[in-house]
């Protein structure tokens, strides 16, 4: 049997700008605005450099309920 590898044990992902911004087809622009408002973390590497977790990237775009499923929960079908 084969040791599974420990997710706390594994460095982080961290994305440039727009890195980040590619992989959810937005822009620069909206990203750098997150990371303004305070809804993204982000890091400081050197003078220029910002880099941004994966992990934080996948919570600020968090799925959103289908309308069909919001129907039963209010009682609208």
């Amino acid at each position: 049997m084969t040791a599974q590898p420990n997710p706390a044990n594994q460095p982080s992902e961290y994305l440039s700008i727009a890195e980040a911004a590619a992989r959810y087809h937005v822009s620069r622009d909206y990203i750098r605005d997150r990371i303004i408002d305070g809804s993204l973390p982000a890091v400081r590497s050197g003078h220029k450099i910002i880099r941004i977790s994966a992990a934080d990237l996948v919570r600020l775009f968090r799925p959103v309920q289908s309308m069909r499923s919001l129907g039963s929960v209010t009682g609208r079908e």
